[in-house]
């Protein structure tokens, strides 16, 4: 083990400190000088995140990394983990370096308590356990609260308790004898103590049960044969305020004060919107409904009075309810990262954490809202690289059904925009998910490679309505469709060479990438991650291992029906006759379980003699690929498979490529 340390060790240093040689394989100019190695868009880590500032605004905690082999060989990467504490008032750093296996860390109302989880094996299962450590001290002072309770299932933190300095409330998501996830049940837990009371037991009629601030049942979604009722509680009962009829209903609870219970939800309106309902009358109006697009998150204090809120559709929009977050607006507009979420903040609104995200990375900022300063707490995944990577242009697809497909471009930065380029054709999993104009490993790399990439949020994709998530049920080949549409729209707009054009996608995406050419003869090539290729295989895998129930709600049920009938055939990449010739790049986790690896080796054996394809297994790996190794394997795949067919550019051999063969030695000794 000693001598497999030394040799990765030697590899680490080798390759931090290699470039690669760079072979341009297109005419493209501009692109060899701006190569960088694949390791920068996997292998780099940011050196500190994770802030988290405390209820009362005095405290931020943080992760910051060390270089120091704590279970290297799980992901081969020698950094160490220990959590800080900053005291803003004296700027005070104090380390705690038993913190380092902590994650998903939480505050007690008192803001001198942190709850976090850690994992742990028992009787051959992995439960989360949850563990209380006291933070007024340095040395390690932690308790593992009610270990009983967290043998039953999944365990996790889900809210403070308003003004209490000793209690929490976790939430408890159940397994039955069958292994199959029931619905939550949620504990009011005190850390000092080390005890607990059920607020609300699993229920198979309830979706969800709504607890407030003060740690109180005040509502419930009970189940309906299609959607659910948002139920209140009063006097011993409940009243229904309104129903949610349709599938991909949704309505979660903001807060109440004296005379509004606020909630954000779609059951209203086509958008995700942020609705009050008054507690004498039960009238419900709609404080702010976006036209195009759902409300992806609205902040408020403890006392529930509404702050702001974020909308996202190519660009995050803030909606300011208090006037003192109007300078929020001007930040944004000056900002090259559109894209923003809120992470955190203290009780009263006066310290949050932001966090943006372009091509370029990710980065967290401090604000302070009485001093309106907007402070940065890290750099970016590729600090000053803004101009080796792309830009995004937002853009809206014309169809034949009159709904646009959204999507987004992006460009390498230092590619003349008239210039026409490869380009790559990106297509999310889910499929009810979406892509964002935030960083994304695959697009960064592709946009250095000198490639255009179109992000498309095909229909069927969330964020723009449940109209648009429900257009594949109603014509699922709308869905199919919509990505042609965005093709054409790519020729059209002269920015892509008609020759030079390429489908990529992982899982559901994946899926995509190997049925549309069997539709649309326009592709060069495909590289499908981890695809389904077989419904009818997918549809029992998932009876199976999920029950009809929890079936009934997969997209193979909403899309195909949940019989053998003709459209899981037709639909079905491996059930297509003219792949004869397409270039594939087949990839696939040995490990997945939620698309098994039989979807691609069935898939390869029928295709592999008529067809130029490569398949490519990651050997200990998992569906959401868990190992920065194996996305390394993807790009460098994907790297040489691209230039093969679309004449992008490949860089030269680096020392990181043998990071990957490394890991699958370690498995071998030591799993």
């Amino acid at each position: 083990m000693n001598r497999l340390l030394c040799l990765y060790s030697v590899i680490w240093l080798a390759g931090c400190a290699t470039a690669p040689t760079h072979n341009a394989l297109s005419d493209v100019e501009g692109v060899n000088k701006n190569l960088m190695p694949p390791r920068e868009f996997v292998a780099r880590m940011p050196k500190t995140g994770g802030h988290t500032i405390s209820p009362d605004g005095t405290k931020m905690i943080y992760w910051q990394r060390s270089i120091l082999p704590i279970h290297w060989w799980r992901s081969l990467i020698p950094f160490k983990m220990n959590y800080h504490i900053k005291t803003f008032a004296i700027g005070e750093v104090q380390k705690y370096s038993d913190l380092h296996k902590a994650r998903d860390v939480h505050w007690s109302s008192d803001s001198k308590t942190i709850i976090y989880s850690t994992s742990r094996k028992h009787n051959g299962k992995y439960h989360n356990q949850l563990i209380a450590r006291d933070i007024t001290t340095t040395k390690s002072n932690k308790t593992e609260l009610v270990p009983a309770l967290s043998q039953q299932g999944q365990l996790v933190f889900y809210k403070r308790v308003k003004g209490s300095a000793s209690e929490f409330i976790a939430k408890l998501n159940t397994s039955d004898k069958n292994a199959k996830r029931n619905n939550p049940a949620y504990y009011r837990i005190n850390y000092k103590t080390n005890t607990y009371v059920e607020l609300a037991a699993s229920d198979p009629d309830i979706y969800n049960w709504i607890i407030d601030n003060n740690g109180a049942v005040v509502g419930r979604h009970i189940k309906k044969a299609s959607g659910f009722d948002m139920q209140w509680a009063m006097e011993g009962d409940y009243k229904t305020l309104f129903s949610c009829n349709e599938d991909w209903s949704q309505s979660s609870y903001i807060g109440a004060d004296n005379r509004f219970i606020y909630f954000l939800s779609n059951c209203l309106s086509d958008k995700v919107a942020v609705n009050r309902v008054n507690k004498q009358s039960y009238k419900i109006d709609t404080l702010y409904e976006p036209k195009n697009v759902d409300i992806e998150s609205v902040t408020a204090d403890k006392q529930s009075k509404l702050l702001f809120a974020t909308t996202d559709k190519h660009t995050t929009e803030f909606i300011v309810f208090d006037k003192r977050f109007a300078f929020l607006q001007n930040w944004h507009k000056d900002q090259l990262s559109k894209t923003v979420v809120v992470l955190n903040g203290s009780d009263n609104g006066d310290k949050f954490i932001l966090e943006s995200s372009d091509l370029s990375g990710r980065q967290q900022w401090l604000v302070d809202t009485p001093t309106q300063q907007i402070t940065p707490l890290e750099e970016r995944i590729l600090p000053d690289k803004q101009s080796r990577v792309g830009s995004y242009q937002a853009i809206e697809i014309p169809t034949g059904n009159g709904i646009p497909v959204q999507a987004f471009l992006a460009r390498p930065n230092f590619i003349a925009p008239d210039i026409k380029i490869p380009t790559v054709v990106y297509l999310h999993g889910g499929p009810t998910a979406r892509s964002y104009p935030g960083y994304n490993p695959e697009i960064s790399f592709l946009t250095n490679r000198g490639y255009a990439v179109l992000v498309v949020n095909y229909h069927g994709s969330t964020g723009y309505g449940k109209n648009y998530i429900q257009l594949p049920v109603k014509d699922f080949a709308s869905l199919p469709n919509s990505v042609s549409a965005a093709v054409d729209w790519l020729i059209d707009s002269g920015s892509a060479d008609p020759d030079k054009i390429a489908l990529m996608g992982g899982s559901y995406g994946g899926y995509l990438s190997l049925l549309m050419p069997s539709l649309d003869n326009r592709f060069a090539c495909s590289i499908a991650i981890n695809p389904v290729t077989n419904l009818s295989n997918l549809a029992a895998h998932f009876k199976q291992k999920y029950g009809e129930e929890i079936f009934k709600d997969t997209f193979v049920n909403k899309y195909h029906g949940d019989g053998e009938s003709s459209t899981y055939k037709d639909w079905s990449p491996i059930n297509q006759a003219n792949y004869r010739g397409n270039k594939i790049l087949l990839i696939h986790a040995e490990n997945d379980r939620r698309v098994p690896i039989e979807q691609s080796t069935e898939f390869y054996k029928k295709f592999k003699s008529t067809n130029s394809i490569k398949f490519v297994t990651l050997a200990n790996e998992s569906h959401g690929l868990e190992f920065w190794t194996s996305r390394l394997r993807v790009l460098r795949e994907s790297e040489k498979f691209l230039a093969q067919c679309i004449g992008g550019a490949k860089g030269g051999f680096d020392y990181y490529s043998i990071v990957e063969p490394l890991s699958r030695i370690h498995f071998l000794l030591f799993e």
